[in-house]
């Protein structure tokens, strides 16, 4: 899960990462902080979203 957290405008969540943390938080940390800054999801987090679990 990397996104804003739904009901909260200025929170945002990046976690999941299991054991590859270490290796995939730098680029997470990245595109995760051009979402934050910009307002605009990046097209590299789509498939991380917190609404595609509510099917």
């Amino acid at each position: 899960m990397i996104d804003r957290i739904p009901g909260h405008d200025k929170a945002f969540a990046a976690t999941g990462h299991g054991m590859l943390g270490v290796t995939l938080g730098p680029v997470t940390g990245h595109r995760l902080a051009e979402y934050v800054a910009t307002g605009r999801r990046p097209e590299a987090l789509v498939p991380f979203r917190f609404d595609r679990l509510r099917r």
